[in-house]
């Protein structure tokens, strides 16, 4: 096992001798140890991977750690039901720019490829976002609820708890990332970030709040009900995203 030293000084660990921190690749506030913890300055990190395993250029290799932390906690959480029909974690990458994308609840596809907007809306979005020069790799995806919910064998519709119980989620990953744009799709994703309805007739609409630039938009798929209208309106909230 492998442990975390964190000594008062930062700089060796008395009880486990562990090394200086500014000699261990440059990361300037931990410092690493395989030897057996014998105080509670040492902290095991069985989960976490050591910094001098990759390389970030996009992001500070403490915020990685904390998101490989949040992604096992999820996989791990039983808190509703839906839980059994099966999860989609939230996307991200090492190259986030601050974009955050909230939808609704995963379907199938995103169940079987454990990653959000993967099915037919999602290629929908792909392709709007990538016109507008907005890359999937710069965004952290998530849904509204992280687990399927189901109607007999199709997709169904989150309730209430449902979504209540996962908003505590969307909390700590925007907690870590700190998005300054975040493009809320659908009623779902409106009334849990915003505590509002009637998408429809607010889209690509635009809220700031406390720094972050909330655009209002039809859900994607709505570009396969309404087809060219829906589609329109989904660009047209897409370009103010790409704009604000």
């Amino acid at each position: 096992m492998m442990y975390i030293c964190n000594s008062v000084d930062r700089t060796r660990c008395g009880s486990c001798g562990g090394v200086n921190p500014h000699e261990h690749k440059g990361n300037p506030t931990l410092s690493y140890c395989e030897k057996v913890r014998k105080h509670v300055k040492c902290i095991p990190v069985d989960c976490l991977i050591p910094d001098y395993l990759f390389r970030i250029d996009g992001m500070e290799r403490r915020t990685e750690r904390m998101m490989k932390l949040l992604e096992q906690q999820l996989r791990a959480c039983r808190k509703c039901t839906l839980h059994m029909n099966g999860k989609a974690l939230p996307y991200w990458t090492v190259d986030y720019k601050g974009i955050a994308i909230v939808g609704e609840a995963p379907g199938r596809e995103e169940i079987e490829t454990n990653t959000p907007f993967c099915g037919r809306a999602g290629k929908i979005l792909m392709e709007v976002l990538e016109r507008h020069g907005i890359q999937r790799e710069h965004c952290l995806i998530i849904n509204s609820v992280n687990c399927r919910p189901v109607e007999g064998l199709k997709n169904g519709k989150p309730s209430a708890l449902h979504l209540e119980t996962c908003r505590p989620w969307i909390n700590k990953y925007f907690g870590v990332l700190k998005p300054k744009k975040v493009l809320l799709l659908g009623n779902y994703a409106l009334g849990t970030i915003l505590e509002e309805d009637g998408i429809t007739s607010k889209n690509a609409t635009l809220l700031e709040r406390d720094g972050v630039s909330y655009v209002k938009s039809v859900h994607p798929a709505y570009a396969i009900y309404a087809q060219e209208k829906g589609l329109q309106m989904l660009e047209k909230s897409v370009l103010l995203l790409s704009k604000v």
